[in-house]
């Protein structure tokens, strides 16, 4: 059984998974030319977290009657503490991000059980500051083991651009509804 990170604790280098390793070398050197430790990291999660947290919470204070926002942000709330929790493969991993990634993996490998298909690789997964759209796979030398980087970033802007979906879905029906009813608006 691997050993994963959890929090700040770290296992050596040398006994991680090959793959694990890999890829915190990787990232280590990437973020390292960029003046950045696995610790910048982090505290750069935790400052985005008390920038944006209370603004989100503000919003939805606004939005959800009284009943709805307490159980929006207990959720919130128990969804962070889940993520700060979890597993994660490498220190550089930020946990908000690291869960979406490893709930796709999770989806995805759930999928593949259920159709009796064999997947012929389950990598590690990641998030590298490539500046790409695409994930990146890198073979990890000296073993048949894989490591795929998705852009940290991409992850945020594919969350942003899913936000609006649901209030546009909901948009459209009402007019829909209303052109139906022979709703007309004046003025």
């Amino acid at each position: 059984m691997s050993q994963r990170l959890q929090g700040t604790t770290s296992p050596s280098l040398s006994t991680r998974p090959t793959a694990e390793a890999f890829l915190e070398a990787l990232q280590d050197r990437v973020y390292r030319s960029l003046g950045l430790t696995a610790e910048d990291c982090q505290a750069r999660e935790r400052l985005g977290q008390q920038t944006v947290l209370p603004e989100r919470l503000r919003q939805k204070s606004v939005e959800l009657p009284p009943t709805d926002f307490e159980r929006y942000r207990e959720a919130l709330f128990e969804g962070l503490a889940r993520d700060e929790a979890a597993p994660r493969p490498t220190r550089f991993e930020r946990p908000h991000q690291y869960s979406i990634l490893r709930e796709l993996k999770g989806a995805i490998e759930r999928a593949a059980d259920r159709l009796s298909f064999e997947l012929p690789v389950r990598p590690v997964i990641g998030t590298l500051p490539t500046r790409s759209l695409e994930p990146l796979m890198m073979p990890v030398p000296g073993s048949n083991d894989m490591v795929v980087v998705v852009d940290g970033s991409l992850l945020t802007y594919a969350n942003l651009l899913a936000r609006p979906s649901p209030r546009c879905c909901r948009s459209i029906r009402t007019r829909t509804r209303r052109r139906r009813s022979g709703y007309r608006r004046t003025g």
